[in-house]
């Protein structure tokens, strides 16, 4: 059984995400690769606990609530993300983003991933806007700044910020009226 020093421990995640990458434009599915990958670090024993780590997601309240307030003001909100497709089961059923939002887009359906252009003009096509009709906010510098060039308004953002840098965002886009 293989045991992980720190050294090896970058050196595995790097395996792991160089194999789960294809799966995210629906290349393969993630928990199949995994095996794969446990199995060249003499890890297969962990599958189990890795995958359950891997689906674990936790919805945050205080997101959903300024979801379902942006789409009483009138913008459309749509979910656009990177995810292989047994993630994307995980969360549709999970957390029912299709009644949340107007619109879904996960990668492992569109065939590519952000942070490639055709990713966001999949997208804006199927949603029927222009670039600049769009805000986009995402928590990955590269896949805002792919976003920019487009020419969407973009914010980085992550939860870790709290939910008011997110409400300015909004506000600062006209996509939530102003505080009271």
């Amino acid at each position: 059984m293989a045991e992980f020093v720190p050294e090896q421990t970058q050196e595995f995640l790097a395996d792991a995400w160089r194999t789960e990458r294809p799966t995210i434009s629906g290349q393969g599915r993630w928990p199949d690769l995994l095996g794969e990958v446990l199995a060249r670090w003499d890890l297969v024993h962990h599958y189990d606990g890795i995958l359950g780590v891997w689906h674990r997601m936790e919805a945050s309240a205080e997101s959903v609530s300024l979801v379902t307030q942006v789409r009483a003001a009138g913008p459309r909100c749509a979910l656009a993300t990177n995810q292989d497709a047994a993630r994307a089961e995980v969360m549709q059923a999970e957390f029912d983003y299709a009644t949340l939002f107007d619109a879904t887009y996960y990668s492992c359906d569109l065939g590519v991933a952000k942070p490639d252009p055709a990713y966001f003009r999949l997208v804006l096509d199927d949603l029927g806007l222009d670039p600049e009709q769009a805000l986009f906010i995402d928590d990955t510098a590269r896949n805002v700044a792919a976003a920019r060039e487009l020419g969407l308004r973009a914010e980085q953002w992550s939860i870790a910020e709290g939910h008011d840098v997110l409400r300015g965002h909004l506000r600062r886009h006209a996509a939530l009226p102003a505080a009271d």
